[in-house]
C-alpha cells in the first residue's frame, strides 16, 4: 500500500511539473503554437531561394536589428537576400551594417525584386501602410508574404505570421527562433543586432516586458562578445547639436492632461525639423524622455504637417495603466 501511494505521488508531482512548464511557456500565445510557427519559418527558408526583407518607415533599433539578423540567417543558408527599406538607416544605427547591405527603396530599381521574390518578409510591423511609399508594391508580390512582429492586431494580408505580443521586440522573436530551431549557431554576428533591437525597444531594459527571459537573452549576447557600454554609446551618445535643440523645443511644447498630469502629449512640427536640420527619425527616444515626467502614465508623440496626411504617432505607457 505504501508503494502504491509513493507511485501515485511521483506521478502527481511529475504531472504537476509538466503543467507548470507548459504554463510558464504560455503568455498570450502557447509555447507549442510558437514552435509550430518556427517550424513553418524554417520550412520556408529551406524550400525557397530569393528573399526580400523590409522594416517600417523611420526604422528604429528593433527594425534595423531584426532585418540584419534575418539577412545573416538567410545568408548562412546560401540564400539570395535583399533588405529594401523605404527610409534611410538612422546614423546612430549604421554601425550594425558595416557591409552596407541595406538598400533604400527606388521604384525603378526595386519594384521587380518585390514582384519576383520567392518570399517577402515584413519585420517589426504588421500593417501595409507602415511601408510608407513602398506600400503599392505589396500587391505585386507573388511569393509568400511573412510577417514577423511583436505588436497587436496584425493586418490579415500575410500568408505566414510569426507574431506574438509575448515578446518585447521582434529581435526577441528572432533570438527565440535561433535558440529553439537551431537554424544557425548563436554567435556575435546575430548577438549584436539582436541586443541593439531588444535594448532600444525595452528602453534600455526598463519597460513592462523586460522579463527574466529578456535579461537571459542579454546575457547570451554578452557571452558572444557584445559590449553593452559601447553599444549604448553608439546608439544614444552620438547626438548632433541640432537634435538637442529639437528635443528642447519638443519638451517646451509638451502638454499635460488629466487630473494629475497623467497624460503627456509631445508635438513636433515640420518647421522645427527644418530649423534644426534634423529628420523624423532623429526624434527616436524623445517620447521616453517625456515619460520620465513625474506622475505621467501615458505619452503620445504627434507630428504636425502642412498636409492632411497622417503623421507618425509613437505611443508609450507605464505598466500599471
Amino acid at each position: 500500500m505504501g508503494l502504491k501511494f509513493y507511485e501515485e505521488r511521483v506521478f502527481y508531482e511529475a504531472t504537476n511539473r509538466y503543467f507548470h512548464f507548459i504554463k510558464s511557456k504560455t503568455k498570450d500565445r502557447s509555447y507549442l503554437y510558437r514552435m509550430k510557427e518556427f517550424q513553418q519559418l524554417t520550412e520556408l527558408i529551406q524550400k525557397n531561394t530569393t528573399f526580400v526583407l523590409t522594416t517600417h518607415v523611420n526604422p528604429d533599433g528593433d527594425g534595423i536589428g531584426s532585418a540584419l539578423t534575418m539577412h545573416r540567417i538567410l545568408k548562412a543558408h546560401k540564400k539570395q537576400v535583399t533588405i529594401i527599406n523605404v527610409s534611410e538607416t538612422p546614423h546612430y544605427l549604421r554601425f550594425l551594417d558595416p557591409e552596407i547591405v541595406i538598400e533604400q527603396f527606388d521604384v525603378q530599381v526595386h519594384t521587380e525584386k518585390f514582384a519576383s521574390c520567392d518570399v517577402f518578409m515584413a519585420l517589426d510591423f504588421n500593417t501595409v501602410d507602415r511601408m510608407g511609399k513602398m506600400s503599392p508594391v505589396f500587391s505585386s508580390i507573388k511569393g509568400k508574404k511573412v510577417c514577423i512582429d511583436h505588436h497587436q492586431n496584425p493586418q490579415q494580408v500575410f500568408d505566414v505570421y510569426v507574431c506574438s505580443t509575448y515578446y518585447c521586440a521582434t529581435g526577441h522573436i528572432l533570438y527565440d527562433y535561433i535558440e529553439k530551431s537551431g537554424i544557425v549557431p548563436f554567435t556575435f554576428e546575430y548577438g549584436e543586432p539582436i541586443y541593439a533591437a531588444v535594448m532600444t525597444d525595452t528602453g534600455s531594459f526598463r519597460f513592462e516586458r523586460t522579463t527574466p527571459e529578456v535579461h537571459r537573452l542579454a546575457a547570451a549576447c554578452l557571452e558572444q562578445g557584445v559590449d553593452p557600454t559601447e553599444t549604448y554609446r553608439k546608439i544614444y551618445d552620438q547626438n548632433p547639436f541640432g537634435k538637442m535643440t529639437l528635443l528642447g523645443q519638443a519638451l517646451s511644447g509638451t502638454e499635460l492632461f488629466g487630473e494629475n498630469g497623467e497624460i503627456a502629449v509631445m508635438t513636433v512640427t515640420q518647421q522645427q525639423l527644418a530649423e534644426s536640420g534634423m529628420k523624423e527619425d532623429d526624434t527616436e527616444g524623445f517620447i521616453n524622455i517625456a515619460m520620465s515626467i513625474a506622475r505621467t502614465l501615458i505619452c503620445r508623440q504627434i507630428w504636425r504637417r502642412r498636409t492632411q496626411k497622417r503623421g507618425r504617432y509613437p505611443f508609450q505607457r507605464r505598466k500599471y495603466v
